[in-house]
């Protein structure tokens, strides 16, 4: 897509609340083209809260990289429960676990380690979809200039339907609703990935250690 459209696009869509964007991309694109994934993760609860409302219809899919925290596991199949989420794993082989868990490879090497267990997985059914989902917000990101609700990324339109929220909106959002949170939460994690990858702290700050990376799982 060039970038006209995507500019448009973003154009059209910047005036509309969250819950009227999300409404909008359904009108103007095939449901079944829309990919969306999830962590299951300290924030993922808004993305997932607003599609149990406006399309229950969609698919969440949940990257298994096998490393998870039981209690992440427990949270998705628990809030899946609660919101009627329809849920599919996406993992890679189990010839890739083995080599990861007898190398460490998340000790070694973090990037390549989330290409074999993350990118991978996804690269082998983004190519099915037109437009990727997430719930993505502008406090997230290290470096939040030239923001757009669209952008383009490896051939495929990434939509950002919540990327002008703040951390007080995001707050505003929690105060608002009596869904339960990630449970480790309460423990001092505050952004949630592999145990090997994950330590208390603020942010993305408390994982990733070394990798500077807005966005885990991104095809970028």
């Amino acid at each position: 897509m060039v970038r006209s459209s995507i500019d448009e696009l973003s154009g059209k869509y910047k005036p509309l609340g969250a819950e009227e964007r999300i409404a909008q991309l359904f009108r103007d694109f095939d449901k079944q083209r829309v990919f969306c994934t999830s962590s299951f993760g300290t924030t993922s609860l808004l993305l997932l809260h607003h599609l149990s409302r406006i399309a229950p219809h969609q698919i969440i899919h949940f990257i298994d990289t096998g490393n998870h925290f039981t209690e992440t596991l427990e949270y998705k199949d628990g809030l899946a429960e609660i919101l009627h989420l329809e849920t599919r794993s996406l993992s890679a082989s189990r010839d890739v676990h083995r080599y990861t868990r007898k190398n460490e490879t998340w000790k070694t090497n973090m990037k390549y380690c989330c290409f074999l267990k993350k990118l991978s997985p996804l690269e082998k059914v983004i190519g099915d979809y037109d437009v990727w989902m997430s719930g993505l917000m502008k406090w997230q990101i290290e470096d939040p200039t030239d923001l757009r609700i669209f952008e383009e990324q490896n051939g495929i339109l990434r939509f950002f339907p919540f990327i002008d929220y703040s951390e007080e909106d995001f707050r505003h959002f929690l105060h608002s609703t009596d869904l339960p949170m990630h449970p480790l939460v309460e423990r001092g994690y505050t952004s949630i990935g592999c145990v090997q990858c994950t330590r208390r702290g603020y942010d993305a700050r408390g994982r990733k250690f070394g990798i500077r990376r807005s966005e885990c799982g991104s095809l970028a």
